[in-house]
């Protein structure tokens, strides 16, 4: 049913993505295997999956959050430092020692607060969010560093949480949650229809006015749908750190979460893409890097292959594309 519902490029991705995730695990069972016996190498990459969900998630959760944003043909590029700040804020509540719980929440509604704000600006302020969530990125770094140092009695740029019960989401229930998340949303693509909207917003807003669709009170609904799992990825990523650091922590996280949003089909420009392309792209990001791992030592050259993996991936996709595009005009 799903796959009926999307574009053909879309769903070439999707198979794409499909070979490619395959085809990475063989890589990784391929560079464990030297040195070790077949069921020792088997059993370590059973080892590297198990822990694959928890490590993925914060990435996974906000991708999700910002696939809704991005269909309306909008984009949110301060989620890095909305982390941050969700970061600042757990640790003032560690540090004048507030319940876990109460701290995880805060955490979450921080972060989350932070992404529905930047919505309700572009609304507002009549702002493309672009710019709104360009300024955000800067500016909620800031926020984060003034509430730490405020808030957090004698912080010395960083603040370490040695108590593994500040940890649990992050490193226990992280799976659990990256599942039930994950199936909210590809359940609401297929059942509900504001996400066919959010489509429909990015695809042709013209369109959608001539409906008689409020597309600012649109955006804002994917802004909210956004803050949630942008929240939720704010609270598994914090805790899982054991030291909290607002002014490096996260850098360049929304150029990884930009990333795997497109490399999963959706249009940087909107109005096309699911939710489990990007889930497939996620987990494609993370597979290659492991790979990259354990096939170079070279941190560097893990970084430059890496973004010549993606610019391939998604460069040879879009050539197939413009060659459907032109046999169309053909016809």
């Amino acid at each position: 049913m799903i796959l009926n519902r999307m574009t053909s490029p879309v769903r070439r991705r999707l198979l794409w993505l499909v070979a490619g995730n395959v085809s990475l695990l063989l890589v990784i069972f391929a560079c464990l295997l030297p040195g070790d016996t077949f069921a020792g190498a088997l059993s370590r990459l059973g080892t590297v999956l198990v822990d694959t969900p928890r490590n993925m998630a914060p990435e996974m959760l906000a991708a999700i959050g910002l696939t809704a944003i991005i269909w309306t043909g909008a984009i949110d590029l301060s989620i890095g430092s909305v982390l941050a700040v969700g970061g600042a804020v757990f640790a003032m509540g560690y540090s004048h020692e507030i319940h876990p719980v109460m701290c995880f929440a805060c955490c979450l509604l921080a972060a989350g607060g932070l992404v529905a704000s930047n919505g309700l600006l572009v609304r507002w302020l009549k702002i493309p969010a672009l710019i709104v969530t360009l300024a955000g990125l800067a500016a909620y770094r800031g926020v984060a560093l003034v509430l730490v140092n405020l808030g957090v009695p004698g912080f010395d740029g960083n603040l370490t949480v040695p108590e593994e019960i500040y940890r649990v989401p992050g490193r226990d229930w992280a799976a659990w949650i990256l599942v039930a998340a994950v199936g909210m949303a590809i359940v609401s693509e297929l059942f509900f229809r504001t996400p066919r909207l959010w489509l429909a917003h990015g695809s042709s807003s013209s369109a959608c006015r001539l409906h008689g669709l409020d597309l600012s009170k649109l955006s804002v609904t994917a802004f909210l749908f956004g803050g949630l799992y942008v929240g939720l990825a704010a609270m598994l990523y914090v805790s899982n750190q054991q030291t909290i650091d607002p002014a490096r922590m996260a850098l360049g996280f929304e150029l990884t979460v930009i990333a795997a949003v497109v490399l999963g089909g959706t249009n940087i420009f909107g109005g096309e893409g699911s939710f489990l392309g990007t889930v497939l792209g996620v987990l494609f990001l993370y597979l290659a890097r492991q790979t990259l791992v354990y096939a170079l030592d070279d941190v560097h050259a893990r970084q430059a292959f890496e973004g010549a993996l993606i610019l391939g991936v998604i460069g040879f996709d879009c050539v197939l594309h413009r060659v459907e595009h032109r046999m169309e005009e053909l016809k």
